[in-house]
């Protein structure tokens, strides 16, 4: 159940403040920009893999926070369009793309906000790693995303799982953490930000309502952060539970269904 717009908004603002604060060291610590610059890709294998055949395709990437993995788009042909709502998230993006000559358009909004602000239907509707949890709305998420995608257009994600998020934060324990159903009251513990706990349920029936069609939704017991200091990775990428094979991160790709129905109101 959506909150009133009035709460989404205070919401949305506190957590867009909290991004504005921290966005450039997140560019330090999340991303691999000595890489970038040296023209590798901040896109992992996996998603390469799956959304192998970018070229010459309008790829819109929401919740793009400073731009690279968009960029990383750009390099492989795509026309890229990216949205975050941190300001300075996106100046950091757009200084990236005029640095490495890369086209590429960048826009500052409230995803929610995009249908008054952004015109055009894309081929790759694209987001990744961390976004799910700060929307207060997967419906209206689903519906978004089909109204910005042309008929035969797909959407991709990739997200921590759910399943994850319910882990004992100081010792491994099959006692859940926080709720794994989703409940429509943020989490606000930080005292600073507003997030909220999707199942894969909501998610997947989120974009099936919305008029697409799933594809595939893979699981992997291996995530793209150490969200717990009992997690390990060999090569600082992908980290795991060692000794346990659990879900802890998902990809998902859904495409426009023939009838494309779903995506006409976003409200």
């Amino acid at each position: 159940m959506a909150q009133d717009a009035t709460d989404w908004e205070h919401q949305s603002a506190a957590n867009r403040d909290r991004w504005d604060r921290y966005a450039q060291e997140h560019l330090r610590s999340w991303y691999r920009l000595g890489d970038f610059r040296n023209g590798q890709p901040t896109v992992d294998d996996i998603q390469l893999a799956d959304l192998h055949d970018v070229g010459g395709k309008a790829l819109l990437h929401l919740q793009c926070n400073a731009g690279l993995d968009t960029l990383s788009w750009a390099r492989r042909g795509a026309t890229v369009t990216g949205v975050d709502i941190s300001s300075k998230a996106v100046e950091i993006a757009q200084r990236l793309a005029h640095e490495t000559a890369i086209p590429a358009r960048f826009l500052c909004s409230d995803i929610f906000d995009l249908p008054a602000t952004l015109n055009g239907a894309f081929d790759i509707v694209y987001t990744s790693q961390g976004v799910l949890c700060w929307l207060n709305d997967l419906r209206r998420w689903g519906r978004l995303i089909a109204r910005l995608l042309k008929p035969t257009g797909v959407f991709y994600i990739m997200e921590e799982h759910p399943f994850a998020a319910t882990l004992d934060e100081t010792e491994f324990k099959l006692r859940p953490d926080c709720p794994y159903l989703h409940i429509a009251a943020p989490d606000h513990e930080d005292g600073a930000t507003y997030q909220w706990f999707w199942s894969l349920g909501d998610i997947v029936n989120s974009l099936i309502e919305a008029g697409l069609t799933i594809r595939f939704l893979r699981e992997y017991d291996f995530t793209f952060y150490q969200r717990v200091p009992y997690m390990a990775s060999d090569d600082g990428r992908w980290w795991r539970l060692p000794g346990y094979r659990l879900p802890l991160m998902f990809t998902l790709l859904a495409q426009m269904s023939p009838d494309g129905q779903g995506g006409d109101a976003v409200r």
